[in-house]
């Protein structure tokens, strides 16, 4: 581990590796001591294009979007789910958390276009029948 020299980073670059499942247990800001966790200092996260959620079945829409089979709680608590347009995590105030290009990330990209793009047609449809009507 890094032990206490993690608590004060403050930028971490993990990106274009080919981590595939972040650990539990590291990502709280203070432990019940009040002393900094690891990463405390955090602010700055780049664990961008990655494998992370790699292992979650695609076609198991339930399964991919279950963020506890996917990104750690205190992970979650911290930093939030990630932005499904931008793949960033915006949880913690002044704190940037990167996980585009992520299956996971990239799989919540697509769902939230195709809602919107359905949510688009049918907005298109409610209109020409109303012109039609008219």
């Amino acid at each position: 581990g890094f032990g206490e020299s993690a608590v004060s980073l403050r930028e971490v670059y993990l990106n274009g590796n080919k981590i595939q499942k972040l650990p539990s247990g590291v990502w709280e800001e203070s432990n019940e001591d009040g002393m900094n966790g690891w990463l405390g200092s955090i602010k700055k996260l780049n664990l961008a294009h990655n494998a992370i959620g790699a292992e979650a079945n695609e076609n198991d829409e339930a399964n991919v979007i279950d963020k506890a089979n996917v990104l750690p709680k205190d992970f979650l608590e911290r930093f939030g789910m990630p932005n499904p347009a931008t793949g960033e995590c915006n949880k913690a105030e002044g704190i940037i958390v990167r996980l585009e290009g992520n299956p996971f990330a990239e799989f919540l990209k697509k769902k939230w276009i195709d809602d919107k793009r359905k949510n688009e047609l049918e907005e298109e449809e409610v209109k020409r029948k109303k012109e039609s009507e008219a």
